[in-house]
């Protein structure tokens, strides 16, 4: 009966014990899961750190543009485009102008043209009736009289026709040469305001494209802190995740360490009761030991 009440004491020691070794390993793999958990969270925390890092640096570079389009002096695309099509629309009327009075220039010098030819030709023909009637006087005689009076007359007569038309062709010769002049004026006039405008547009245009790359400049810029705020976000999400996870991680372990503590308490119990049993037993054999020699 000893040895079986014995063998008992051992069997639940060793199962104390064989608990005790399960409840170790539980607890010590518990450890390493907050081991991981705790080290992915921190390597979260850094890239999350750095990601809130980099959006507060794009935040503030995209401040600094809008900043820059505010405050910098005409630079409204808007305004610019509208002042630009303007000035575009001014430009063509400009240009427009200075083609049709060039085509009016042209035409001008080749009516003189043609009014100066029949100019030349009728002064000449007014010579030649000239010097024909001068000739028809030279040649008359007493015997031809009648005959050469009336050729003399008909020399007049065309002369004196020929030399209106002439006065005629001069005049128009002179309001042609006029109008030449006037035109011309007009035409370099507009010709200067066209070059005028043409810097103008030109000038607008830099500017338009200038405001238009400034805002495209600040699109992109919020364009890139938008993003690294979505990043921040994810990362932010992912760090809630993995501090959760290790928030588990710790709680399983310290479910592990309670049950250890309860297997350390248990063997503790029956390792003591052994022990006890064991004092029983060495005082029984004592007492047993006492009797045999007093008989």
């Amino acid at each position: 009966g000893e040895v079986t009440n014995t063998a008992n004491y051992l069997g639940c020691a060793i199962h104390a014990t064989d608990r005790l070794m399960t409840q170790a390993t539980s607890w010590r793999t518990a450890l390493a899961c907050v081991s991981d958990a705790t080290d992915l969270a921190e390597q979260t925390d850094s890239t999350c750190a750095a990601r809130l890092a980099e959006h507060a640096g794009l935040r503030a570079s995209a401040d600094s543009c809008l900043q820059d389009v505010v405050t910098a002096p005409n630079v409204d695309a808007n305004d610019l485009s509208s002042k630009l099509q303007q000035a575009e629309s001014e430009f063509t009327e400009c240009e427009s102008k200075a083609t049709a009075t060039e085509r009016q220039l042209e035409n001008l010098v080749q009516e003189k043209m043609v009014v100066a030819r029949r100019l030349s030709e009728c002064s000449e023909e007014v010579s030649r009736w000239l010097e024909a009637a001068n000739e028809a006087e030279a040649r008359e005689s007493p015997a031809f009289k009648v005959e050469a009076d009336l050729e003399i007359l008909e020399c007049r007569q065309r002369h004196r026709e020929a030399a209106v038309t002439l006065r005629i062709l001069q005049a128009q010769v002179e309001e042609l040469d006029a109008r030449l002049q006037e035109l011309s004026k007009d035409f370099l006039a507009q010709k200067e305001h066209a070059a005028s405008q043409r810097l103008s547009v030109e000038d607008l245009r830099s500017r338009t494209r200038e405001a238009n790359q400034r805002h495209k400049g600040l699109l992109c810029s919020w364009d890139e802190a938008l993003q690294a705020e979505n990043s921040s976000d994810t990362e932010l999400r992912h760090l809630g995740s993995r501090l959760r996870e290790a928030q588990k991680s710790i709680e399983s372990e310290r479910g592990s360490r309670g049950a250890l503590r309860e297997a350390v308490r248990a063997l503790s119990a029956s390792l003591v009761e052994l022990d006890a049993h064991l004092a029983l037993m060495d005082e029984k054999e004592a007492l047993d030991a006492c009797t045999i020699a007093t008989e």
